[in-house]
């Protein structure tokens, strides 16, 4: 779609590391990255996540997802799961007796989509957490990042981002969102939009100094 940069981009939790992993493949290959967004990303080898119990992912996932079911539904769900984890398969019918027990079943956003879209979704995410495990450290970076931390992300994480990537955040931002809700929050939206507005403006400024 785009086979020369400049190029933007934006990751939420895992999502974030893996946006900094393409900015190093793609300054690498002597490409420019002119917007690398940073939503409270998960920093590999700092200890965040220390664990991988499915039954815990499972039950947050679904908190999220679909809020209106109650947690003691979700968590009896996953404890009369066998205690290895389920197949995919096993997880979509697990997914659609508590979307059956669901008032918004059907109506929008996650509520809309089936058991089998749901635990694919989940075994993504699962997949996701178990290489960023593997992952000790991000790659010193030229572009610099733009990040937005939920409230509360201990200091020592945000210092190791900027000691991994060789360089302190461009801007750094502090929300009252939480690490999910911070997703669909109208401050993220309106930072992003006025990121990309500030970002093209740089971008034509350049076209244009090139074509004198």
């Amino acid at each position: 779609m785009q086979p020369k940069g400049p190029y933007r981009l934006l990751g939420w939790s895992l999502g974030g590391p893996l946006a900094a992993m393409v900015a190093a493949r793609l300054e690498k290959q002597a490409q420019e990255v002119s917007l690398l967004a940073l939503v409270d990303p998960y920093i590999p080898g700092s200890g965040q996540t220390n664990e991988d119990d499915w039954r815990k992912d499972f039950t947050a996932f679904v908190s999220v997802i679909l809020p209106s079911i109650s947690s003691e539904l979700v968590a009896n769900s996953a404890h009369e799961a066998p205690r290895k984890e389920p197949s995919e398969t096993e997880l979509a019918i697990m997914l659609e007796r508590l979307l059956a027990s669901d008032a918004a079943y059907g109506r929008e956003g996650y509520a809309a989509l089936g058991g089998e879209e749901l635990a694919r979704t989940f075994c993504v995410a699962r997949h996701l957490k178990r290489l960023s495990l593997k992952t000790d450290a991000l790659h010193r970076l030229s572009c610099e990042a733009d990040c937005l931390w939920s409230e509360g992300r201990p200091q020592e994480e945000r210092q190791a981002l900027t000691h991994q990537v060789g360089q302190a955040p461009r801007r750094a931002i502090e929300t009252s969102e939480d690490h999910f809700s911070i997703v669909a929050s109208d401050s993220l939206l309106l930072q992003v939009a006025e990121k990309l507005q500030e970002v093209a403006q740089r971008e034509a400024i350049v076209d244009e100094q090139e074509l004198v």
